[in-house]
């Protein structure tokens, strides 16, 4: 709405857009040293070269609220519920920032650990 209180339009955000903001806030946390690739798309397309920040991440969106899973690789010997809950607040940070949306959980998943 302006600032006369008209409706302008609407306005959609896709998933993708939401996991491309959380991959490249997970890219920047301390001690995340890589996320799962969960795709076989994915797969394919970092085999070509081209990085998908998307990696490793889901998003759904429910009663226009964020629910975001994060699967990713902890650097060995990190303290991993700091780095997790780092993790957490950075992205729930970054997405509702950038989108004014509510997240209403940010799950992570550690699947592996990078020696």
């Amino acid at each position: 709405m302006n600032e006369e209180g008209k409706n302008l339009g609407s306005i959609e955000i896709s998933d993708d857009v939401i996991a491309e903001l959380a991959g490249y806030a997970a890219s920047e946390c301390y001690g995340i040293v890589g996320m799962v690739d969960l795709s076989l798309t994915s797969r394919a397309t970092e085999a070509f070269g081209r990085k998908d920040i998307k990696k490793g991440v889901k998003v759904r969106i429910k009663n226009n609220q964020l629910y975001i899973e994060l699967y990713v690789i902890i650097g060995h010997g990190m303290n991993m519920v700091e780095a997790v809950n780092n993790l957490m607040a950075k992205v729930k940070y970054v997405v509702e920032k950038h989108t004014d949306l509510k997240v209403a959980s940010v799950d992570v998943y550690v699947e592996g650990v990078r020696i």
